[in-house]
């Protein structure tokens, strides 16, 4: 009995001692300085990477706008919920047990509940988001939850219908680098998973109490980035931009065959781009390509304020796509596989990178095999940022200063001279009208226009709508300027205004501007 007994108590002892060390039980673990004689010795992850995603969670938090941010718009509401929601809050944990902590973000509640917002990965000190556009989850929060399981993998709730919800089960990939849909039931139990774990059992902290590391030089790197004036590659987004409303013109300046992808999505997702520093030299390059990163289709650089086309016809690159593929490689070369004649299995396999010049790509190697010219570690394109080609750069001071008499002008409302827009503007559905004089808005009343932290954004003027325990996204948009695609409760939401007219919309978290209703004009 005695020798029972004592094998009961050790077993006990085994179970209950493992279980204080479960991923997200954080608190439990062994101090990182702490030594063991049975002990690997790991190389010590620096995590001061995510502190540019707590940085911009808190400038959202606190009502700047998400302008050029890469954040769940729903973080906005610490601001506007009159208290309901008190903070972004964050924890990380190792979810998929590669060594690597995970960067959870949640809305947390004045009750003390919290709701999963946002998911980061680190892949080479390199920030990857996992809950993202392209798996439908970067709106998460409200009506769409995201659970922990157990075994660390997520569980997705959304709704379906006004009366029916929509499961999914979600894993890591093997990289780790994404989060791939492994089951969808209308119905949880058919899933075959267990219950979420309790989010408030976790240690939190709010986004304002950085991680330890260099974040002064990567926001010396940040600072340095954005004084590159990309707004001459405006001209390609608009060509790409033209094909989706003229599928049979392809101009000579971007990829022939393009016109081939313009329908496989919907219209405005059907060409995207996104910038990478192939070269390292200070100077991002443009990536087109089919929706999200799908299918590289373009690649540009500038070269003293001048676009150049890298897939060119000298490289025999100017229609890629089809049976030429192109794919990005982590070390910022670029891997080709071309098929020269259609049916025939032979392809060519060429390695390039960018010349010393960084305006020409040049042969590296090429081989009949893909292991003959061994191009290394493909660019998870899934963590890049994609934007549709109807969104543009800013332009310079220069352009966005010039102004037709008579027209709203966005750079003189910055500066708090609402002289263009003077008058009354109405939506026509009876909704409240709004009246501005020169020196800014009369009515309604106790309302106002808060040009604080306003910004000039794709050739429009975006700023705050407010009163007292008020506040929303107020947005002036000229005539002839189209406002860039968003997403609402996974559905893309495209410009439905009369873009021949100046209009003002406002908005809360979610974009509106899909509801031609909800736009204000000139009241002649």
């Amino acid at each position: 009995m005695k020798k029972f007994l004592l094998a009961t108590t050790l077993l006990l002892t085994l179970v209950l001692g493992g279980c204080q060390y479960l991923p997200w039980n954080k608190s439990a673990e062994t101090p990182s300085d702490s030594t063991s004689e049975t002990s690997v010795a790991t190389p010590e992850i620096d995590y001061s990477s995510y502190n540019k995603v707590l940085d911009d969670y808190e400038k959202v938090a606190k009502g700047t706008l998400p302008t050029g941010m890469d954040v769940n718009l729903l973080a906005s509401q610490v601001k506007s919920s009159q208290g309901f929601y008190t903070d972004v809050v964050y924890h990380k944990t190792d979810l998929n047990n590669d060594g690597v902590d995970e960067l959870l973000l949640a809305l947390e509640m004045k009750s003390g509940e919290k709701s999963l917002l946002d998911i980061r990965t680190l892949k080479d000190g390199k920030v990857i988001r996992l809950t993202n556009q392209e798996n439908r989850l970067d709106q998460i929060g409200e009506r769409m939850t995201v659970g922990i399981l157990p075994d660390n993998s997520l569980l997705y709730r959304g709704a379906g219908t006004a009366t029916s919800h929509i499961y999914a089960h979600y894993q890591f990939s093997e990289n780790g680098q994404s989060l791939v849909k492994a089951k969808e039931a209308q119905e949880l139990v058919d899933l075959g998973v267990g219950s979420p774990i309790s989010l408030e059992t976790l240690s939190w902290k709010s986004v304002s109490d950085k991680l330890p590391g260099g974040s002064s030089t990567e926001k010396g790197t940040a600072e340095t980035k954005t004084s590159v004036d990309y707004s001459p590659y405006n001209s390609i987004l608009k060509d790409y931009e033209f094909i989706l409303d003229h599928k049979s013109e392809v101009k000579d300046t971007i990829n022939l065959i393009a016109n081939v992808y313009a329908g496989m999505a919907e219209h405005s997702q059907a060409f995207t781009y996104a910038m990478v520093d192939m070269d390292k030299n200070g100077i991002d390059e443009l990536i087109v390509s089919s929706k999200n990163g799908s299918e590289i289709l373009d690649i540009f650089t500038l070269k003293d304020q001048k676009v150049i086309r890298l897939t060119n016809a000298e490289n025999k690159m100017q229609m890629l796509g089809t049976r030429f593929k192109a794919y990005l490689l982590e070390d910022g070369k670029l891997y080709t596989q071309w098929n020269p004649f259609a049916g025939d299995p032979q392809t060519i396999h060429t390695i390039w990178k960018l010349n010393s010049s960084g305006d020409k790509l040049e042969k590296v190697k090429e081989a009949k095999t893909e292991d003959e010219v061994s191009p290394g570690a493909r660019m998870n394109l899934s963590s890049l940022t994609w934007k549709s080609v109807t969104e543009k750069f800013a332009a310079t001071a220069s352009s966005s200063n010039q102004n037709t008499s008579g027209k709203m002008d966005i750079n003189a409302i910055k500066n708090g001279d609402f002289s263009s827009i003077e008058g009354r503007w109405s939506n026509g559905h009876g909704g409240e009208d709004l009246v501005f004089s020169k020196d800014g808005l009369i009515a309604p009343e106790g309302f106002k226009v808060d040009l604080t932290e306003s910004e000039l954004v794709n050739g429009l003027l975006i700023a705050r709508y407010s009163a007292k325990d008020f506040g929303v996204f107020i947005k002036f948009v000229p005539a002839g300027v189209r406002i860039p695609d968003g997403t609402s409760m996974g559905k893309v939401v495209t410009d439905a205004s009369d873009i021949s007219k100046d209009r003002i919309i406002f908005h809360a978290a979610f974009p509106l501007h899909g509801d031609p209703e909800q736009f204000l004009y000139r009241v002649e």
